[in-house]
């Protein structure tokens, strides 16, 4: 069928502008029953592949942290990050939120926050607040260690 979208009303309008005199239930009961919608709708669809699509952000979230934080992974114990929309499907200024917490040994975890308006953007944001936090800590650790050892 060349036009599956096509139903009998449209089909009968067709064929009258050709000049065919045809009832429009002539035209229905000769088509073809379609089976179900013509493709699955969005719902169905992050259904069937929402495994998918988490790992799918989890390994670029993996990476931009990977690439942002790697000279400091022998110093960071384990790294959370919460992902959230705050206003659901719904479009608006700074909605997505990215909130990584980096864990230390034996020191108060790092947490930043960022807000975007696209997740991608949050995730950016949040992971080069956190490797600047991160650097300040060290910075400040290292320098009051360095001051005791001068004593």
């Amino acid at each position: 069928m060349e036009n599956p979208l096509w139903g009998a009303r449209r089909i009968h309008g067709e064929l009258l502008k050709l000049g065919f005199e045809i009832a429009q239930s002539s035209v229905g009961k000769y088509m073809v029953k379609r089976r179900g919608p013509p493709s699955q709708g969005w719902r169905t669809f992050l259904r069937n592949h929402a495994p998918d699509i988490a790992a799918m952000v989890a390994d670029h979230v993996k990476a931009v942290l990977h690439a942002a934080l790697d000279r400091f992974g022998d110093h960071l114990r384990r790294i959370d990050v919460h992902l959230s929309d705050e206003i659901g499907n719904k479009i608006g200024h700074d909605d997505k939120c990215c909130m990584i917490e980096a864990r230390r040994d034996g020191r108060e975890p790092i947490v930043v926050t960022h807000r975007e308006t696209t997740m991608d953007q949050a995730i950016h944001g949040a992971v080069h607040s956190l490797k600047n936090s991160i650097e300040s800590a060290f910075g400040k650790e290292s320098g009051s260690a360095h001051s005791r050892n001068r004593r």
